[in-house]
């Protein structure tokens, strides 16, 4: 009842245009309504906040709205592709199979934004798993990232990091991209692909080759898809799962 309230108080701000107010209270009910599952009136909440941060000229909370709507729970595709189109307008990234973006009152982004994914969002999900558990020192190790998503529509990363316990598991994963296009091409007697592309509502498995260079234990921490090129780039933040 108290979330059907703070809903109503949100709504009757919003339509008074009174979006400092209105972004207030539909921000305290989002996280509850992600966490019980309640997608479509998150879709008509995460809509009224981006149209909030619009009317406030707040690119960070646009970015964060925009981003959960690309959630299949709370779009349907064609809608998740109008929006994917004005996030990729802000790095300066064109896809012609999206429709074009209307004006935006922002301009490009001139440096990075980071954007957490989180677990109730229904977003992305990641899981990092090695091949083995121990091995000795200067051995090599595989590390498989099994990288699920629940959007909506395709995403086409400009690259992807990982991030790690240690130095010399972390950095770019251009190596493991370009194996897995080199594994999607083979079939087909084609050349590799171009890009990677996590299909909508699909997943892809990336191996990660690690010489173990120290005595320890490494872990992987989080994984970074970058859309863009920095500094003009959104960059999403994803945890992993063992």
């Amino acid at each position: 009842m108290i979330y059907f309230l703070a809903a109503q108080m949100a709504d009757e701000y919003l339509h008074s245009r009174r979006f400092d107010m209105a972004r207030r209270f539909y921000g305290k009910i989002c996280r509850a309504y992600q966490r019980e599952r309640w997608w479509r009136a998150l879709a008509h909440i995460q809509r009224s906040l981006r149209r909030c941060a619009l009317e406030l000229r707040d690119v960070s909370e646009y970015l964060q709205a925009c981003v959960a709507l690309l959630s299949r729970e709370v779009s349907s595709a064609p809608e998740a592709e109008a929006v994917l189109g004005e996030l990729l307008a802000l790095v300066r990234v064109s896809e012609p199979a999206l429709p074009p973006p209307p004006p935006s009152p922002f301009l490009p982004l001139s440096s990075p934004a980071l954007l957490e994914l989180l677990p109730g969002q229904a977003l992305l999900s990641c899981t990092a798993e090695w091949a083995l558990p121990r091995v000795s020192l200067g051995e090599e190790a595989s590390l498989t990232l099994r990288l699920a998503s629940s959007l909506a529509v395709p995403l086409s990363p400009s690259s992807l990091r990982l991030a790690a316990s240690g130095a010399d598991l972390s950095g770019d994963l251009s190596a493991a991209v370009a194996k897995l296009a080199a594994q999607s091409a083979a079939p087909h007697g084609g050349e590799a692909a171009p890009r990677l592309c996590i299909p909508a509502g699909g997943e892809l498995l990336l191996e990660v080759s690690h010489s173990a260079g120290a005595v320890g234990t490494v872990a992987p921490k989080q994984l970074e898809l970058v859309l863009g090129e920095t500094p003009c780039a959104i960059v999403l933040i994803l945890p992993l799962s063992a």
